[in-house]
């Protein structure tokens, strides 16, 4: 019946994405802080061309109001967790140092953040 009615084909968000998943939540309320902004931020229609640019802004604002540190709030951390003992042979380490677990935390955390926006706004029109 939903399929028949078109429930939502309209709408921009209908991606596949996981609404128990902490990087989708916070997606979520990353795009709607953004859309609330949009004009203060000076960012173009959001569009698929135009949704790294806002992702970048978003993430940009998401370091600034966590002291550059996403990997020390409780509810990130928990989005890049599974960077935490992630092998270091590439670099030449036997292992993890404190600072490449905080860069891999964060890496882990700005790439499925990512991940999440771009499937939140997979239906975003294609041309502003």
């Amino acid at each position: 019946l939903l399929e028949q009615l078109e429930l939502g084909t309209e709408l921009v968000e209908r991606g596949r994405w996981f609404a128990d998943s902490p990087a989708t939540y916070q997606a979520v309320l990353m795009l709607g802080w953004l859309r609330k902004n949009q004009r203060v931020l000076g960012l173009p229609s959001l569009t698929v061309t135009s949704r790294k640019q806002w992702f970048e802004m978003g993430w940009m604002h998401l370091l600034n109001a966590t002291g550059g540190r996403p990997d020390e709030d409780e509810f990130l951390a928990q989005i890049g967790k599974s960077a935490i003992g992630k092998k270091s042979a590439s670099r030449g380490m036997s292992e993890q140092t404190e600072g490449m677990r905080r860069d891999d935390v964060v890496a882990k955390i700005k790439e499925l953040l990512g991940k999440s926006f771009r499937s939140l706004t997979t239906h975003s029109p294609q041309v502003a």
